[in-house]
């Protein structure tokens, strides 16, 4: 049942060209994990300022507002969906689904910002496709059941996915995603991972606005194409207390999808070591075609080594599971307990 919805104020959602180029990306050398603990931990100041110089400093809520906007209410049996706008960078706004519980809480909730993986963007997260029928697949509906449990989450569409998509169906494909990389490259310098890193720096700006929302406890989801977002940004933000990151850890250099940086990269390894000592799940489903677990389970073991090496072993969380690509919701929930619980 929608108990309220309103047209959409004048904002532009998507990129006004289609750009029709790609851009190069170079690599950097796989972090050793023979290393020293000293050795070590000058290896992540030193790789989290070239990242941080990479990514650009986020978009400050002082000098662009935020705006949000809450366009639509949807009250469900147990929880309330809203969809939000709110601004991502000067002049230009993003689409999002927030999920909070029905019930009147006493006290603020811990939220999960939920990056959503390739497909039509937000809406899977919900449990709807684009045209607004019902979706099951590898989301498993997560932002309603989490909330159904007690957190907020935030659903943002991405830039090239869903709302926020000048391609048909806001269902994007490897090479329209490419295009899009190399028209932010050449119209901003900036590729479009990066973008949405920053992006994602303003839904944590847009979460700790939120009075139901304890702005101490903020987790972040990613799966597969997202899982760099998540990455990055847990790196860079210390208001993030802990990382589930799906379909993404690997002993092989790169990145998935078409994630670029400028004249920088860093493996899937690198970016999970800058994360260390803090809370981070790395879920690896045995017959995942998207990174197999021939990859994943010794890069696992690598990113191990380096939380024993800095004595925050007991914060890594490998979840190994019988799946395809696919997210483990209730290795999530035992995540979510642990640093960010309801109670």
């Amino acid at each position: 049942m929608t108990h309220g919805q309103m047209a959409f104020s004048r904002r532009t959602y998507h990129p006004i060209e289609r750009p029709e180029d790609a851009a190069d990306n170079q690599g950097v050398a796989a972090l050793r994990s023979d290393t020293s603990p000293e050795a070590f931990a000058c290896w992540q100041r030193e790789t989290r300022l070239a990242l941080a110089h990479a990514i650009g400093p986020p978009v400050r809520t002082d000098a662009v507002p935020l705006r949000g906007e809450i366009v639509e209410v949807h009250a469900c049996d147990d929880y309330l969906r809203e969809k939000i706008v709110y601004d991502v960078e000067e002049g230009l706004a993003t689409v999002a689904w927030l999920c909070r519980p029905a019930r009147s809480m006493s006290v603020p909730l811990p939220a999960i910002l939920c990056c959503h993986g390739p497909g039509p963007g937000k809406n899977p997260l919900v449990g709807l496709m684009n045209d607004g029928s019902p979706c099951a697949e590898y989301h498993k509906h997560m932002a309603i059941r989490l909330a159904q449990q007690g957190y907020v989450t935030l659903c943002p569409d991405q830039r090239g996915y869903g709302e926020c998509s000048s391609f048909p169906g806001g269902y994007p494909t490897d090479a329209e995603l490419a295009r899009l990389d190399a028209h932010y490259l050449r119209t901003h310098g900036r590729s479009l991972l990066n973008l949405n890193v920053l992006d994602a720096f303003r839904a944590v700006d847009y979460l700790c606005s939120r009075p139901e929302v304890d702005s101490r406890k903020i987790a972040c989801f990613g799966i597969a194409d997202s899982a760099p977002i998540a990455a990055i940004l847990t790196a860079l933000d210390p208001r993030i207390i802990a990382t589930i990151l799906g379909c993404f850890i690997s002993d092989q250099p790169g990145l998935p999808g078409v994630s670029t940086l400028p004249a920088l990269a860093f493996s899937r390894l690198d970016l999970c070591a800058l994360i260390t000592p803090r809370p981070l799940q790395v879920q690896i489903p045995d017959a995942c075609g998207f990174v197999p677990a021939g990859h994943a389970v010794p890069g696992a073991e690598h990113l191990d080594a380096l939380y024993r090496l800095c004595g925050g072993e007991s914060h890594l969380h490998i979840d190994r599971f019988d799946g395809v690509v696919e997210i483990d919701f209730p290795g999530i929930t035992r995540m979510l307990a642990s640093y960010c619980s309801t109670g």
